[in-house]
């Protein structure tokens, strides 16, 4: 069901009696068209991955996109806190929408959208933005010499108020700068990890895993050249 939102398109639908709302720009792109028709994008995946995310878990949703994943969490695991970083503008617009259709604000810390995660200080500009127009979340970013740039920050220099408990991240190319940037993080916490790896990035993927004392738990591939990975600590 649509139904009109200052303008725009609010697609509502009921998953296991729960009621969802997605604000939906483009019925074409990927992630929206899930949404207009009734669904989330990868819900079997997220009914997956959820069964290992512990109650109160404090989440971290690197690059959170439109909120797909940060309202699935929300509503389906227990009691979380889910801490989002979305840096492009135009998802960053729709995310904040959507946090606010689904009334999710209490359990959800903004503190950091509109900050880049990366290995370095420094920043980052949009390099594809001409070609994504049915597929936002395919939005990447470079480092940039730009002062005038989005922000990109290691999430170590972030000095979080929690430990994570779990990491989710899909970052279009970027998971091994956003990984090396979030180490100290990571092997202090030892939080199980869901990473989109593109092609290019999957034997150091590996070797960082291993250096780590993680193992791959399972994958999951929607898309050819696209697998997500479920690790876990040994």
């Amino acid at each position: 069901m649509a139904a009109g939102f200052e303008g725009k398109t609010v697609s509502g639908f009921f998953l296991n009696n729960v009621k969802i709302s997605f604000l939906v720009n483009n019925p074409k792109d990927v992630i929206q068209w899930c949404h207009y028709h009734g669904g989330f994008y990868e819900q079997d995946e997220l009914k997956d991955i959820s069964l290992v995310i512990p109650t109160r878990a404090n989440i971290l949703d690197i690059g959170s996109n439109v909120g797909n994943h940060l309202v699935y969490f929300i509503k389906f695991c227990r009691n979380v806190q889910v801490t989002p970083f979305e840096v492009n503008p135009s998802a960053l617009e729709m995310l904040k929408s959507n946090i606010a259709l689904n009334a999710v604000g209490n359990q959800v810390n903004d503190k950091y959208l509109g900050i880049a995660l990366g290995q370095f200080e420094g920043h980052v500009e949009l390099i594809n933005g001409d070609k994504i127009a049915n597929n936002l979340g395919a939005a990447s970013f470079s480092v940039s010499n730009d002062p005038q740039g989005l922000v990109m920050r290691p999430l170590d220099s972030l000095n979080l108020e929690f430990k994570p408990d779990f990491m989710k991240i899909d970052v279009e190319g970027m998971e091994i700068a956003v990984l090396l940037g979030a180490e100290k993080t990571i092997l202090d916490a030892r939080p199980p990890l869901y990473v989109e790896v593109a092609p290019q990035n999957r034997a150091e993927f590996k070797k960082v895993l291993k250096e780590w004392g993680y193992t791959i738990e399972r994958t999951h591939q929607r898309h050819k050249g696209v697998v997500n990975y479920l690790c876990v600590p040994w």
